[in-house]
């Protein structure tokens, strides 16, 4: 009998509803470990583990009794994430010779301190940023051109779990929110002239395109209600069975791809 929905799965089947899906929840596919969620549209089907976060690494090292001051580096920050994608990992490892893709899927509903911005979800897949350059064993200056490299403790760095086709991020987005930030961009851009080079310039610029914002609102059809949408990460190298470009493709989906050319990770759409 499957478990109980979380918070992140109800999310993904919201979308998956939204954007013509049909699910299997929890689908027994003759291995122990069973996938989350067994996805299909059209001829399209991709086996998705989801996972959400309910504590993160400051959560649990913030510093007791009197002291004031915590230090979190890189390896720390990212620990959380990178523990979750190794766990969905595994429970997908079973399924390696499906056929299948096989998709971790992170959401957020509890809101914990978490990195999971498109970039910090690629550091966490295949190492910290790092920047490198040649240096003259002469002078001790740099010879070359920086140049931003992933480094280490990535989770699917080196061929980590191979099997894993994509990583992708559930968002709960606000249509009144995001409707409200775009205006806002679109009455500075109209507004250009006008300056806020003090404080004061700033407050009044403020309080000018809010009371116009709010006027605006009274007057137009605004979009109300909360949608989701899927960031969508593929992975690097050959191994893995590919994600179909017309899976998790909806107007709000954002999807990112290895470029040979360019050895890095680029948004496709």
């Amino acid at each position: 009998m499957p478990n109980v929905a979380t918070d992140s799965e109800q999310w993904f089947d919201e979308y998956l509803v939204e954007h013509g899906y049909t699910y299997l929840v929890e689908p027994d596919l003759g291995v122990q470990r069973r996938p989350d969620r067994l996805t299909a549209r059209a001829s399209n089907e991709a086996l998705c583990e989801v996972k959400e976060f309910t504590t993160d690494a400051m959560r649990r090292r913030f510093p007791s009794g009197e002291s004031h001051a915590g230090v979190f580096g890189a390896e720390e920050w990212f620990l959380t994430v990178r523990r979750t994608i190794s766990s969905a990992a595994w429970q997908l490892e079973p399924l390696a010779a499906d056929g299948r893709p096989l998709v971790i899927l992170l959401a957020n509903p509890l809101g914990v301190g978490v990195p999971l911005d498109s970039d910090e979800l690629i550091q966490a897949m295949y190492g910290d940023l790092t920047l490198n350059f040649d240096v003259s064993r002469t002078t001790g200056a740099a010879v070359s051109e920086p140049a931003w490299r992933a480094g280490a403790n990535g989770r699917l760095a080196d061929g980590q779990a191979p099997w894993v086709s994509a990583v992708g991020r559930i968002r709960r987005r606000d249509r009144e929110l995001e409707w409200q930030r775009e205006w806002i961009v679109n009455w500075k851009t109209e507004h250009e002239s006008e300056t806020s080079e003090t404080y004061n310039d700033a407050f009044r610029l403020w309080q000018t395109y809010t009371a116009e914002l709010e006027r605006a609102k009274g007057a137009l059809d605004v979009p109300t209600g909360v949608y989701f949408s899927v960031d969508m990460i593929e992975t690097i190298g050959d191994t893995a069975v590919r994600l179909p470009s017309d899976m998790f493709d909806g107007d709000g989906d954002r999807r990112w791809a290895f470029d040979p050319e360019l050895s890095a990770l680029v948004r496709v759409r």
